[in-house]
């Protein structure tokens, strides 16, 4: 019954040239900039929107050389950390449907601050397809694991 939640209005996406499919609980709006990513600029696509006080995102990249894939996945999740002011934390296993395979993908959670001080949880999942790199996130006040589940658990790969 998550999806029926007044506060979350559930839509499905499916971000042009990336071939996955995912649901966002609020109209996403999409932003696209150079960020520096394992020394390399790469251009950053983001789907973010807000609702029932947490910030959803899914973002992804292309990666020009194959051997640079890890390098990335581990340079987006430390940004993840920094914006937050949080800690390093462990990857644990999280498998997307039609993903590639690859050993920096996975699911972490970490705790931080917003830069007004107040305390925000982060879960984020990274994942590959071929040279694109995704993250999805989710940011809150107030973690409620079945939204979040909901929303990574929509992601997936058309074969």
């Amino acid at each position: 019954m998550v999806a029926c939640s007044p506060a979350l209005d559930w839509r499905d996406l499916k971000p042009v040239g990336t071939g996955l499919s995912a649901q966002m609980p609020c109209r996403a709006s999409t932003h696209s900039r150079p960020v520096l990513l394992a020394s390399r600029t790469q251009t950053l696509n983001l789907l973010s929107c807000s609702a029932a006080d947490s910030t959803w995102g899914l973002s992804w990249t292309e990666v020009a050389d194959p051997q640079t894939l890890g390098d990335v996945l581990v340079a987006m999740r430390q940004a993840s950390l920094a914006n937050i002011g949080a800690r390093e934390t462990s990857l644990t296993a999280y498998a997307v449907p039609g993903a590639s395979t690859h050993q920096q993908s996975g699911r972490f959670k970490s705790e931080g601050r917003r830069p007004d001080g107040s305390v925000v949880m982060q879960d984020v999942v990274l994942f590959t397809r071929g040279l694109t790199v995704f993250q999805a996130t989710v940011l809150t006040t107030k973690p409620q694991a079945g939204e979040t589940d909901e929303f990574f658990g929509a992601l997936r790969f058309s074969p």
